[in-house]
């Protein structure tokens, strides 16, 4: 009788331990099936959801595959009395680029031990997005000295590297359109560390317009394209963790003439919710061959304002004024908001909208549109899809309407693109991207096409 009620309860408890499948979780994970590891671990916390190690490990997989909302929404409530549940959180927050909040909640576990791997880990990463990058090389070499040959240490060693190495880089870009003008240009730009503070700056480019006689938009000086070299030299500065300071000065060159260019631009992080950018540039009206021919330059003032008040909500605010050689000024305001709403390890995907509206006093005709009130209005969605841990594509498309005064009704204004970024041998980066949009350009409102790759070197 003893045996036959041992029998049946142990074939009570059968659905309870099938319905435990941590282990399963953590062997997929090892595997490096982070999907699967996820989907399962969800299911067994569906079954036992005050397991508590089982909701820590489901938040590494969370981080992992960048679902810091998810992984941040179960480590919270634990992150008070559960220290290591606050040390994943921190961790969290600086993959985030919650730079504030990780430091914070990551205090306390560098007091307790310096050395200690996961708080030097988690710091290395926070202060890497910072403007003064190099200071997390310290954190990354404690790391090394914890886990020598590691391959978190590896790639905490080769991410940080990718933030602070110089670089130089060779690009071109080619784009046209229904009216007919091409341009295209060939670049090379470098960025060299000479200080721990300083960085020097490096720009030259090579570039042709092209137009067909009778449009309007062909050189002036005849035939139907002009040619135009720049150079820039400058530097960067950061006064502080949070602040970057640019400054350039450059050449442009036509047949016919040529113009000094100049930038002064910076960069604050004021904290995790605000960052911003004031600036002032002069640089040549490169629109179409006939404002290039005729010398046209413009002198821009740029704001541009970022609120992220959460892990789920990103807002962008852009400002600008231009006054333009031949008299006339431009005036500038564009607004999005985007939403964060899908992060796997498949895809990332964000839904948003934004609107805009250009201004011009007048319409010269000096080789480029001029609206007095274009508004234009979009729901946009952008989505990256990783091939594998060095490659991805990134996508972004926009659908929406737009307008100006000589309009009879709204029309459409769409947009989009692709890119591919693909980093190999460590050292090095191609991007290739393409890009299509039926919007009110520079020159007119018409269908334009891109197309560019670019080819970077960080050493």
């Amino acid at each position: 009788m003893n045996a036959l009620a041992l029998a049946f309860g142990a074939f009570l408890a059968l659905p309870a331990a099938a319905q435990d499948r941590s282990q399963e979780a953590r062997e997929a994970s090892a595997r490096g099936d982070t999907a699967a590891a996820i989907s399962i671990m969800r299911e067994h916390l569906a079954a036992h959801p005050d397991d508590a190690a089982a909701k820590k490990d489901l938040a590494r997989y969370y981080i992992w595959t960048g679902a810091y909302i998810e992984a941040d929404a179960l480590l919270s409530p634990m992150a008070d009395a559960d220290a290591e549940a606050k040390s994943l959180l921190a961790y969290n927050a600086a993959w985030a680029g919650r730079i504030d909040r990780a430091l914070a909640l990551n205090a306390d576990g560098l007091t307790r031990d310096a050395g200690d791997f996961q708080a030097n880990y988690t710091q290395a990463i926070a202060l890497r997005q910072t403007a003064r990058a190099y200071t997390a090389w310290p954190h990354v070499e404690t790391v090394e000295r914890a886990k020598p040959g590691s391959r978190d240490a590896t790639d905490l060693r080769t991410g940080t590297r990718q933030r602070t190495a110089s670089e130089i880089s060779l690009s071109w870009g080619l784009s046209d359109d229904s009216d007919d003008i091409r341009a295209d240009r060939v670049g090379l730009s470098a960025a060299i560390d000479v200080a721990q503070d300083w960085r020097l700056l490096a720009d030259w480019s090579t570039g042709s317009y092209r137009a067909p006689i009778g449009g309007g938009y062909q050189p002036v000086s005849g035939g139907t394209r002009i040619d135009e070299d720049q150079l820039w030299l400058g530097a960067a500065y950061t006064p502080a963790q949070d602040t970057v300071i640019t400054a350039m000065a450059g050449r442009s060159r036509t047949d016919l003439e040529s113009h000094t260019l100049g930038l002064l631009r910076i960069d604050q992080r004021v904290n995790d919710d605000w960052r911003f950018s004031l600036g002032a540039d002069r640089d040549r009206l490169g629109i179409s061959p006939r404002s290039v021919s005729l010398g046209l330059m413009r002198d821009r003032y740029l704001a541009q304002v970022r609120y992220t008040p959460d892990l789920h909500w990103t807002a962008d605010a852009l400002f600008s004024r231009q006054d333009i050689s031949d008299g006339n000024a431009r005036s500038e305001v564009q607004l999005a908001v985007r939403r964060a709403v899908l992060r796997s390890p498949r895809a990332w995907l964000d839904i948003g909208g934004e609107v805009q509206w250009l201004s011009y006093d007048e319409a010269p005709g000096t080789g480029y549109y001029a609206p007095d009130n274009y508004r234009r209005f979009a729901l946009t969605a952008s989505a990256y899809l990783p091939v594998n841990q060095d490659a991805g594509f990134s996508l972004r498309a926009g659908a929406g309407l737009q307008r100006d005064e000589t309009f009879s009704g709204w029309e459409s204004a769409n947009d989009l693109g692709v890119d591919f970024t693909s980093r190999f041998a460590d050292d090095w980066q191609v991007q290739i991207s393409a890009g299509y949009s039926n919007r009110a350009q520079a020159a007119g409102v018409y269908d334009a096409r891109s197309f560019g790759v670019r080819l970077r070197k960080q050493f």
